[in-house]
């Protein structure tokens, strides 16, 4: 897959204002502010990235406009040893539904996330459906991170924060930066002041393993495992933003003035001066402000827009420094038939006698909708039952189904294999086998 290029020139320096708040809801203010102190590449690419917007302005750039660009995603669910669904391993439900609300607010179609206000970037994210091997994918990579130092009790580290290194906790599960969008959801993020507020972060395009988007695994998604302020997904859709070129659009504001709109504040001329704001009543500059900003500290609620001018910055930096996002297979899938017993959800500890009805998640690894699957199994190495499944799975979705009763004796059972198959007569279909699982 062909990798982008990019021109390295000047040094950049840029100093981030938080204006005296003790717990910013976003870290890539201070990740940023990091990586320009001490890394000259970053600073160099940043600056190299805000001359040619500068210029592209200027004589006109290449957009590609009415193009619908698709950017592949993996997420890390690095958790810390609960079963899934509770606690930092979230559901493949919640990922799923994160993905649905990103998308709703990077494309402003009618009938989707509020009034319609703002841009239609033109910009959707697909978990993957091939991984880099070019095996088929869920796109959901679970990992039991507990092992990690500190990464327990404190979770990841922000700059100089006390979690567990950065590098060591996205090094642990990760996938190239150049095929997909790294998402990491964690069970906690520490800031310098080991303070625990920080929602996510995320960082400008830079070579190394740390680029990519962290994120809560309580503010990530509409449905789970979320807090009553983070349920819209709308930190998710910050931090892309942030992914993709964006600044806050209280950027180095001190006050609500800014007498170069291409060089000062967030870079973006739509978007009007303003310092922080945190009400969605009460403006924090006088005169036309956009509360609703996803760039802005507003809460949910009132969040629903990007600007045309952060769009046309967000498409630039795709284009230019992630380019190689839209050569990725990531999103294409392996067969456009293939499904599979993606993980048996029940029983999963001791089960020594009882009636118990098991639950498995099915998901569509494939290309088309999937209506109908077979789905046989078998206790303590007996005779193989099938259990006919009908609904309709879209392309990369999952769904829990509850198996018919099984009778547990006094002995132990093995849930020996677990497989799915389609009913219809179809070609390069891929059966994938589950190992066996003990539940002694």
């Amino acid at each position: 897959m062909r990798k982008s290029v990019l021109i390295v020139t000047l040094a950049f320096l840029s100093s981030y204002v938080l204006l005296g708040q003790e717990l910013p809801e976003c870290g890539s203010t201070i990740v940023q502010e990091s990586e320009l102190e001490d890394n000259t590449l970053f600073q160099r690419r940043l600056f190299n990235l805000e001359s040619r917007l500068i210029v592209g302005r200027t004589n006109g750039m290449e957009l590609r406009d009415g193009e619908i660009c698709v950017i592949p995603v993996v997420v890390h669910v690095l958790h810390v040893g609960e079963n899934i669904g509770n606690g930092s391993n979230i559901s493949d439900a919640q990922v799923q539904s994160a993905l649905v609300a990103l998308n709703e607010d990077f494309r402003k179609i009618e009938g989707t996330n509020g009034d319609g206000n703002g841009a239609d970037v033109g910009i959707e994210f697909c978990l993957a459906l091939r991984d880099p091997d070019g095996n088929s994918t869920n796109g959901i990579i679970r990992s039991d991170a507990s092992s990690i130092p500190s990464y327990l009790d404190e979770g990841i580290g922000v700059g100089q924060g006390s979690g567990a290194d950065e590098v060591t906790v996205k090094s642990f599960s990760v996938w190239p930066k150049d095929d997909y969008l790294n998402i990491w959801i964690v069970n906690e993020i520490e800031d310098n002041d080991g303070g625990s507020g920080i929602q996510g972060f995320a960082y400008f395009p830079f070579n190394s393993v740390k680029d990519g988007v962290t994120l809560l695994h309580n503010s990530f998604g509409t449905i789970g495992n979320l807090k009553n302020y983070t349920d819209m997904n709308r930190t998710t859709s910050h931090e892309v933003g942030h992914f993709l070129g964006l600044y806050h659009t209280f950027q180095n504001s001190t006050d609500c003035d800014e007498t170069n709109c291409e060089t000062q504040g967030d870079r973006v001329c739509d978007t009007p001066v303003t310092v922080i704001n945190s009400s969605c009543s009460s403006p924090a500059c006088s005169g036309t402000q956009q509360i609703e900003n996803y760039m802005d500290y507003t809460g949910q609620t009132c969040k629903n827009m990007f600007t045309e001018g952060q769009k046309v910055r967000m498409r630039f930096t795709l284009f230019e420094e992630r380019g190689s996002l839209l050569e990725s297979l990531g999103c294409v899938p392996v067969s456009e038939n293939d499904a599979s017993v993606s993980s048996v959800n029940y029983p999963t500890g001791s089960l020594c006698s009882g009636n118990i009805f098991p639950e498995v998640t099915i998901t569509n690894y494939g290309g088309q909708d999937l209506t109908s699957l077979e789905i046989q199994h078998s206790v303590d190495n007996g005779a193989i039952e099938s259990f006919d499944w009908s609904g309709n799975l879209a392309p990369g979705a999952s769904e829990l189904v509850t198996l018919p009763l099984v009778s547990v004796g006094a002995e132990p059972i093995y849930f020996m294999q677990t497989r799915l198959l389609q009913m219809e007569e179809l070609t390069n279909t891929q059966v994938m086998m589950l190992p066996s699982q003990d539940f002694l």
